[in-house]
């Protein structure tokens, strides 16, 4: 759940793996290692089941735990035997992802996608200025074990040009991605209650109108930082070209 996967998808695949361990224990004893593996991908968590012996596929006949498990289940599990190993692979797809969240946001930027651009070109010439501004450095360097004063005037001038043009474009970066985010928000926010008005009066006593409030402002919040975290994404890449 912490991954970002559904309630229901948690529930399945514990069900599924344990009714599967249970099939092992009951062909090779109670004592059968396994091992599982879990990999985290950008849009699916990948969980490996090892069991060693001899070959035994718990999907060939299914009991009816296990059939029930793997009803309707996203991230069921593909059976594979190799070199005394019997390997069940889950991909569990993920729903609260980076890319998702600005997919889904993006039909929310209304009349803000220019700026949008705007804040992800200047992002992206501050990354050039960042990779000019050590070249200029080192030259200043070299310059001055050359004893040539007259060209570390000028390249030095040059470097503190490069920092006053970076610093101009983070500055138009970084409020154009707010403007983006405070505008994405809000037509977030508006959908929702709009939405949350169509909700009966029994659903509300049910679950309660905290949980909607929470859900008004976490999920929103989650969904229009999605954008702030591609632009910090892009500054540490021309971070780490500049070093």
């Amino acid at each position: 759940r912490q991954t970002g996967l559904k309630q229901g998808s948690c529930l399945k695949f514990r069900i599924s793996l344990e009714e599967i361990l249970l099939i092992y224990m009951e062909a090779f004893g109670a004592e059968t290692p396994f091992f599982l593996n879990l990999k985290k991908k950008s849009g699916d968590i990948r969980i490996l089941l090892t069991v060693k012996g001899k070959r035994l596929d718990p999907l060939e006949n299914k009991t009816l735990i296990l059939q029930r498990s793997l009803l309707d289940f996203d991230g069921a599990p593909v059976f594979r035997f190799n070199d005394g190993e019997n390997l069940l692979e889950y991909r569990l797809p993920l729903y609260n992802t980076i890319l998702k969240n600005v997919r889904m946001s993006w039909k929310y930027m209304q009349g803000q996608r220019k700026t949008f651009v705007l804040a992800v070109v200047s992002q992206f010439i501050s990354v050039g200025l960042n990779i000019v501004a050590p070249v200029l450095s080192a030259q200043v360097i070299v310059n001055l074990e050359n004893n040539l004063f007259r060209q570390i005037l000028l390249v030095a001038l040059a470097l503190l040009a490069v920092r006053a043009v970076n610093v101009f474009f983070l500055f138009v970066s970084n409020r154009s991605y707010n403007i983006v985010y405070n505008k994405t928000l809000s037509n977030l926010e508006k959908d929702l209650v709009h939405g949350t008005l169509r909700i009966s009066n029994y659903c509300i006593d049910e679950k309660g109108a905290g949980l909607f409030i929470q859900r008004l402002t976490s999920d929103t919040s989650a969904l229009a930082t999605g954008f702030n975290t591609l632009a910090d994404l892009i500054s540490q890449i021309g971070n780490y070209l500049g070093i």
